[in-house]
């Protein structure tokens, strides 16, 4: 039984952590984004500015 007890734990824990890198993920790709929106009127080259603009449009999805 306390074994059971150990893996059932152990999930929960995991289970935890999945949540809390989830929720880091997320955080840093709505900073790359608002990174990005506030970059772009300043970026001149069109093929970067095409770049940002489809990277912008993956994070949207």
């Amino acid at each position: 039984m306390k074994r059971i007890d150990a893996i059932e734990y152990r999930l929960e824990y995991l289970g935890a952590q999945a949540e809390e890198d989830t929720q880091w993920l997320i955080a840093k790709l709505e900073k790359m984004e608002r990174v990005l929106s506030a970059a772009l009127p300043y970026i001149s080259d069109e093929a970067a500015r095409a770049a940002v603009k489809q990277l912008l449009a993956e994070l949207e999805e």
